[in-house]
């Protein structure tokens, strides 16, 4: 018997056959570990399919909305024309329970109304989905008449800011997400024809309970920019009771600028002008500005008691 062919030590027959073992352990460890993987990627795709499936609520027929949060925020400011600012991850002024880093060209109160007009065309849809309409509709559905090149470029030009505005939202639970408001836009303008879809994550933030139905007929009369931001903070809370608030926080949060008491007393554009506009308009009553004692100083507050309409409680009673 040569050598070749001598039978091997035990030792080394044992040593063999925990090296295949272990080879075949380690193969089906990685058919495991695929198969997980191609799990995950299934499960993605499902979650995925299943966002695109969610749908905005239906508002009241007079009405748009908004999330509570937003109503609080610069997100569409109260400013004046020709002051628009290019932001970089800004932080914009909040309430303190959550967090928006924006980038884009900042929003005003007018390309906020094209917005609530994009999302009352997108009720009743999947959260993605592709809404159709006529750029001289549109501009009527938000008040605006059609009146040549330079409306339909003022309407082209806020759809492009909305499209290109991008957020990253926080709460103070560490719990953020990244969202555009407009995710595709497309356009025929010898046809007047514009295609544009939501990002389907904005659905997120319309949950039944924390949406402020903002009236769009009254929106269309309103004259004066912080009218349409009070109006819009004014919704973001319950009706049927009494709001208090300081002067200082309304100006920060509505990102105008300047002294408080001026923000309060401007003859054309303060806060005096907007609140006997919206109480025209019956968006709230019985308002009032007055000083609180806030230690050596005295801090400049508001008031006002907004009512409840009956399109309101048969909406929240559904």
């Amino acid at each position: 018997m040569n050598k070749d062919t001598a039978p091997r030590p035990a030792s080394s027959r044992l040593k063999a056959l925990l090296q295949k073992r272990e080879a075949e352990a380690k193969a089906r460890q990685e058919v495991v570990e695929k198969a997980s993987e191609e799990v995950k990627d299934i499960q993605a795709e499902v979650a995925s399919q299943g966002a695109l499936n969610l749908q905005l609520p239906l508002f009241p027929e007079y009405a748009s909305a908004m999330p509570h949060h937003w109503t609080r925020t610069t997100l569409f400011a109260s400013i004046a024309r020709g002051k628009r600012k290019l932001h970089h991850r800004q932080q914009l002024a909040s309430r303190t329970d959550f967090t928006i880093l924006y980038t884009g060209q900042q929003l005003d109160m007018a390309d906020n109304d094209v917005f609530l007009h994009a999302l009352q065309l997108a009720q009743n849809q999947d959260a993605g989905q592709v809404i159709h309409f006529i750029r001289s509709k549109f501009l009527e559905g938000i008040g605006r008449t059609a009146s040549g090149q330079n409306t339909y470029a003022w309407l082209e030009n806020s759809l492009r800011r909305l499209a290109e505005a991008t957020l990253f939202i926080e709460s103070d639970q560490g719990q953020g997400l990244m969202v555009r408001l407009i995710k595709d836009m497309a356009w025929n303008k010898k046809q007047d024809e514009y295609w544009l879809a939501l990002d389907p994550h904005i659905v997120k933030f319309f949950q039944q309970s924390q949406i402020a139905y903002i009236d769009f007929e009254v929106r269309k009369k309103l004259k004066y920019a912080l009218s349409k931001w009070l109006q819009n903070y004014a919704c973001g809370h319950r009706a049927g009771e009494h709001h208090f608030v300081s002067i200082e926080n309304l100006m920060h949060w509505s990102g105008s600028t300047g002294r408080v008491r001026d923000f309060a007393e401007h003859k054309e554009r303060g806060l005096r002008v907007a609140l006997a506009e919206l109480e025209s308009h019956g968006v709230i009553r019985d308002w009032e500005i007055y000083e609180r004692p806030n230690g050596r100083k005295k801090q400049l507050m508001v008031k006002w008691f907004r009512p409840q309409k009956v399109k309101e409680l048969s909406q929240e009673s559904s």
